[in-house]
Parts: structure tokens; C-alpha cells; sequence
């Protein structure tokens, strides 16, 4: 009986019209910030490159396999064509007396720059000699970066491209 006779007081003494309108502003911030969190999270557009502390220490080390891969005197060239399924990557190797490099392990990431954390990994399939094939589902025209780690017999060569995609239409 007190419980109704609180109700009935407080609707009577004009008090859950303020609360009304303190509770829809609370709702609603909260709202706000829930839909502001979910659209910031999931933007394709923002990336933090992945393991950048780790990498960042070991920057010597990459310079060096760097500077070994450039001593094997590789000629990778990475370059778009059309395949059976859209556009692919495909990569040429030869070494350093222009002949092909056959049996390598390509291991490939491909992304838009426009769309960083959206990133095509795999391995190129090697499609005629020295030249392997990989398809990173791309349906964006623009500046690609891919970023390439080969071995061969021991040999290890890694290097970053970069590519413009133009749609045939």
C-alpha cells in the first residue's frame, strides 16, 4: 500500500517528469557511445600494423636479410593480370643469370592502401616456370601493397611492392 501511495505521490508532485527527461538523455548518451564504438572499431580503412613493437626492435635484422636478399641478385617483379576468377597477382622470379627460379615457396600479402586491415594472405601457385600466381580476391581498383617473403634451396628473399589496379570493366 506505501509503494502506491509513494507512486501516486510522485506522480502527483510533477517529479518523473524531470526524471523522464534525465533518464531518455542517459539512454540515449549511452546509445550515442555504443554506436560511436561499434563504428570506430570497424573501420577497413584504419590498421596498426601487426607485431610493430617486435618488428621495430628488430629493424637491424631486417636491414641485414635486406641487404642479403639484394646480394642474391634475385629479378622479382610482381604484376596484375587478369585470371579466371578477377584480378591476380603474378610473380616472376629469375635469378641472377636471368633464369627462372622454379620450386620456390611465395608466400604473399596483398591489401588495398585505402583498406589496411583488410589483408589477402597465401602462397603463390606456380603456374609456368618462375612465374607464380596468387589471387588476393581483389574488387577495389587503386594502390595495392604486397608484400612478398620467397625461399628457394635455402635462399631467402622478402620485399614490399607497390601496384595500381585498374578494373576492366
Amino acid at each position: 500500500m506505501s509503494g502506491e501511495r509513494s507512486r501516486r505521490g510522485l506522480i502527483r508532485s510533477g517529479l518523473w517528469f524531470p526524471l523522464l527527461i534525465v533518464g531518455g538523455f542517459l539512454g540515449l548518451s549511452v546509445l550515442a557511445n555504443v554506436v560511436l564504438v561499434v563504428r570506430a572499431t570497424d573501420d577497413p580503412s584504419f590498421a596498426v600494423e601487426k607485431d610493430y613493437y617486435r618488428k621495430a626492435k628488430a629493424w637491424d635484422e631486417a636491414q641485414a636479410r635486406r641487404a642479403a636478399a639484394a646480394r642474391l641478385g634475385w629479378d622479382v617483379e610482381v604484376a596484375w593480370s587478369q585470371g579466371a576468377r578477377g584480378p591476380e597477382l603474378r610473380v616472376s622470379l629469375r635469378d641472377r643469370d636471368g633464369e627462372p627460379i622454379e620450386g620456390a615457396r611465395v608466400a604473399l600479402e596483398a591489401f588495398h592502401a585505402a583498406r589496411a586491415a583488410r589483408v589477402a594472405r597465401g602462397e603463390g601457385v606456380e603456374v609456368a616456370p618462375g612465374v607464380y600466381a596468387f589471387s588476393p580476391g581483389a574488387s577495389r581498383a587503386g594502390l595495392w601493397v604486397v608484400r612478398l617473403a620467397v625461399d628457394h634451396a635455402g635462399a631467402h628473399w622478402e620485399g614490399e611492392r607497390r601496384l595500381d589496379l585498374v578494373l576492366q570493366e
